[in-house]
């Protein structure tokens, strides 16, 4: 699925911040959503305040891995 204009600008926009932070990240957090020191994967297509929101708030480690050798093209505009 291609992501037009406007999902692109939603999925990298302030609000969009503020309701993972404020919102979804306590909502997993009441869920028991801490894993210290286990695993945690965040699939996504914005700026990376996603994961940095997993590292913080749920004391999953820091790892990273080299990107795919081509990303996928819903992470990418339709057009």
């Amino acid at each position: 699925m291609l992501m037009d204009k406007v999902e692109s600008a939603l999925v990298d926009s302030g609000p969009r911040r503020v309701l993972q932070r404020f919102y979804e990240a306590p909502l997993l957090t009441r869920l028991d959503g801490r894993i210290p020191g286990g695993p945690a994967l965040e699939i996504g297509c914005g700026s990376g305040y996603g994961i940095r929101l997993i590292l913080d708030r749920f004391g999953a480690p820091a790892r990273t891995s080299s990107p795919p050798a081509t990303s996928s093209p819903s992470c990418h505009p339709a057009g």
